[in-house]
């Protein structure tokens, strides 16, 4: 005759409670691992990396489908090419983190440098990333306009710092006029 400890000893590989809870542990402490990392080592938050490694991954499944479709030939020097890219990605932002932080409190010329060096590095590495996928889109016969998008809103920006230099110009010329 069973017994309630026999149906629950054949009840126990059924539980998926206990699994549900072991992976959900695991992956939290992946994130908080990877969040940690990022923003102790690369200066950017656990969000914003998360980002950069799903737009990465996007970019390297695109540009699969899109090999494909224009029928070149995929090889693993071209998925090494895309693991290489992130590498570098990791070792530049590292680096210039790293820099900024050696020089907080000591040369404050340098540091506001190396500050924004540090993130015009984040900003080229996002945008890079978007470029690429919306290229590997376009060769897949879908186009979203992201290139146009990001070089609109690039134009606006220099568009932008031209007029401020103009304006700053002006106003140097017009005190040149007064003061002699």
């Amino acid at each position: 005759m069973m017994g309630i400890q026999d149906i629950k000893d054949i009840m126990k590989p059924f539980n998926f409670a206990t699994f549900k809870v072991e992976v959900i542990t695991l992956v939290s402490s992946i994130v908080t691992i990877l969040a940690t990392f990022s923003q102790n080592y690369l200066g950017i938050s656990g969000a914003f990396a998360g980002a950069l490694f799903i737009l990465l991954i996007v970019d390297f499944l695109t540009g699969i489908r899109a090999a494909s479709v224009t029928g070149q030939k995929i090889t693993s020097g071209k998925g090494l090419r895309s693991l290489y890219k992130a590498g570098a990605y990791i070792v530049f932002m590292y680096i210039s983190f790293m820099l900024h932080k050696e020089l907080q409190g000591r040369a404050d010329l340098f540091e506001t440098i190396v500050k924004y060096f540090h993130i015009y590095i984040i900003i080229h590495v996002a945008f890079w990333e978007l470029f690429s996928v919306d290229e590997n889109l376009k060769k897949m016969g879908i186009d979203l306009g992201i290139t146009d998008l990001l070089k609109l809103f690039y134009n606006n920006i220099l568009v932008n710092q031209k007029i401020t230099h103009l304006q700053n110009m002006k106003i140097q010329m017009k005190t040149l006029k007064i003061n002699p």
